[in-house]
């Protein structure tokens, strides 16, 4: 095994070289990074609507994002933020079963016992 002066082993030194896995993850990591920024404002711009009073364009454009983001990284936060719009949108029948399905989904989530309350009182 060869060494450099710092006692790195040669292999390790060119582990981002293109073709390697760590560069492949490395590109990956950077393609996805603005992705999943974009969608962090684009629910924040969500709940600032909720927060607002504007239920129907917030549930609009979360419904538009199921569609163009079904595989999200942020997917558990948006289908909470969903069924609280729904919620607060009085559509109770739609958020019980959509909360029913986050709980089987996300089990562990912090939001987990949100969604459990919210079946007890429904």
């Amino acid at each position: 095994m060869n060494l450099d002066p710092r006692g790195v082993p040669e292999a390790v030194q060119r582990s981002d070289e293109p073709g390697t896995a760590t560069s492949k993850a490395s590109a990956v990591v950077r393609a996805t990074t603005p992705i999943l920024a974009e969608q962090a404002r684009e629910l924040a711009q969500i709940q600032r609507l909720l927060d607002a009073g504007a239920t129907t364009e917030a549930i609009r454009r979360i419904e538009a994002s199921l569609d163009s983001n079904a595989n999200s990284g942020l997917a558990e936060e948006r289908d909470a933020l969903h069924i609280q719009a729904l919620i607060k949108a009085q559509r109770t029948t739609q958020a019980t079963m959509l909360a029913k399905l986050f709980i089987q989904r996300y089990p562990n989530s912090p939001q987990a016992d949100r969604m459990r309350r919210f079946l007890q009182d429904d």
